[in-house]
């Protein structure tokens, strides 16, 4: 799974998750609430965003085996986990 920073988007994963798909792994690539095409810019709280990523998680965990989970964060992002 990865997680953008402050004024980001998903999309700035576009080249590593291409990498990481091709090697068989599924690639979780988020905007988080107020970035990229989820929401108004600014409209989240970074307290909103991290029950956001904590639910997300959550989601893929239930798809996923717990032990293949892994998150790239960057930035912010990095911080707030």
């Amino acid at each position: 799974m990865c997680i953008h920073g402050l004024s980001s988007h998903g999309g700035e994963f576009h080249t590593v998750g291409s990498y990481f798909s091709s090697k068989g792994f599924w690639v979780f690539a988020l905007d988080l609430r107020g970035n990229g095409l989820s929401g108004t810019r600014g409209d989240a709280t970074l307290e909103e965003q991290l029950v956001d990523i904590e639910t997300i998680v959550d989601v893929i965990k239930k798809r996923v085996s717990r032990e293949n989970l892994w998150i790239l964060a960057h930035s912010l992002a990095a911080a707030m986990l």
